[in-house]
């Protein structure tokens, strides 16, 4: 804010006169006051980072008055011992900024040299640091950063270089749906490989399973071929474009040392296989009575439906199928649609002679329905279970 006055003084008189003489009794104009005001949404995308458990920290050359009102302003939780000016920085060894870093919230009046030295301590931390800039001398810190972010407006051609990302609008909302984004994709990257690969568990155990009694091979090489080709891929495409779950953003972020498949994953795919094994195994047994070729067909089409039914408990990790709308990811629904006609075209048209099926009728379908849901079931037990009870447990 600047204060503007006049007075009206002689020109011959300007050069000798005392110059606190000349501002003496002015006339009083008024303030001229400059605001920058945080965009919309910025103090929502503030509190949505802080759900999903990032931490927003405020690097900024303006005086610390101003940044601790703007901090506060968009919802930073903002005290007096959060806020560190850079000639304190200056003061304070690398091993005292370590100490200091995880507790603050604003740094203020820092110079290029001083964001490089709090990224440093940031990456000391074990954090995974994101760092935003517009300016020639942001460059340094975006090239440090493990995700340099440049203003596409008005960010220099300087800092969109160093940058790894280029943020198209200037928005830090738009940071915040990047990162729900990415989840989502990583999310669905995930959902395809855990559905695949729990029935890949299922076939090895169900194979194994049957040398193991002494039973007649269960599932033929064309058929085993025929799920993994046809009957799974289809759902397993529409896994990959789910929509974001609603509470993704309310998680905490996947570690740095973590991977695509998890141990929990791996327990999941033994536990599941087998359960999917020991079905099929049941019921083939059950049906030996009637042929080998009918009790080979009965296994198998139980085989592609429970992969087909339990696909639907494959959209999170989290949330049972009940909590999911059930229209939610129409993908999904057309590919277990399309699998099942593809496996019904196997069993009732004379293509059915490529697998040697037999023709299955209405109360075996209806029969191998019903069980093709104890999959699922299992799977959603599990998951309330995790979440109600075992808590984090292999997480």
């Amino acid at each position: 804010t600047i204060g503007f006055a006049y007075k009206l003084v002689e020109d011959s008189k300007i050069l000798d006169s005392d110059p606190e003489d000349v501002e003496r009794d002015m006339t009083f104009l008024g303030f001229v006051g400059m605001w920058d005001p945080p965009r919309p949404g910025v103090k929502e995308a503030i509190e949505a980072a802080r759900k999903a458990g990032i931490r927003v920290v405020m690097v900024t050359g303006d005086h610390k008055v101003t940044a601790v009102a703007i901090a506060k302003e968009i919802g930073m939780e903002v005290t007096e011992k959060s806020v560190l000016e850079g000639r304190e920085l200056e003061n304070i060894s690398d091993e005292e900024l370590n100490e200091k870093v995880d507790n603050i919230t604003v740094y203020a009046r820092v110079t290029p040299e001083h964001k490089a030295r709090i990224l440093k301590a940031l990456k000391r931390k074990g954090y995974i640091v994101a760092m935003t800039g517009d300016g020639v001398n942001d460059a340094l810190a975006l090239k440090l950063a493990d995700v340099g972010i440049a203003m596409g407006i008005r960010g220099t051609e300087v800092a969109k270089e160093a940058s790894d990302l280029v943020l198209a609008d200037d928005n830090f909302v738009t940071i915040i749906e990047a990162v729900k984004e990415g989840r989502t994709i990583y999310e669905n990257i995930r959902k395809p490989i855990n559905y695949l690969l729990t029935c890949n568990f299922g076939e090895v155990f169900t194979v194994a399973g049957a040398d193991i009694a002494l039973l007649p091979q269960i599932l033929r090489p064309a058929q085993i071929l025929w799920i993994n080709l046809l009957t799974d891929a289809l759902p397993a495409l529409g896994l990959g474009l789910e929509p974001p779950e609603s509470g993704i953003m309310e998680r905490p972020p996947k570690r740095k040392s973590g991977g695509l498949i998890t141990l929990r994953d791996i327990v999941n795919y033994v536990t599941m296989g087998g359960v999917i094994a020991l079905l099929v195994i049941l019921v083939f047994n059950s049906y030996l009575t009637k042929g080998l070729a009918y009790a080979e067909t009965v296994a198998f089409t139980l085989f592609v439906i429970l992969e087909l039914i339990r696909s639907l408990g494959s959209r999170s990790e989290e949330k049972t199928v009940a909590e999911l709308p059930f229209l939610g990811n129409r993908y999904l629904l057309i590919g277990i649609v399309g699998s099942l006609i593809l496996q019904l075209i196997m069993i009732y048209t004379p293509l059915r002679f490529l697998f040697k099926s037999e023709v299955l009728t209405l109360q075996d379908i209806a029969l191998i329905s019903s069980l093709s849901i104890i999959p699922l079931g299992v799977n959603e037990i599990i998951k309330v279970l995790r979440r109600k009870v075992i808590g984090c447990f292999l997480a």
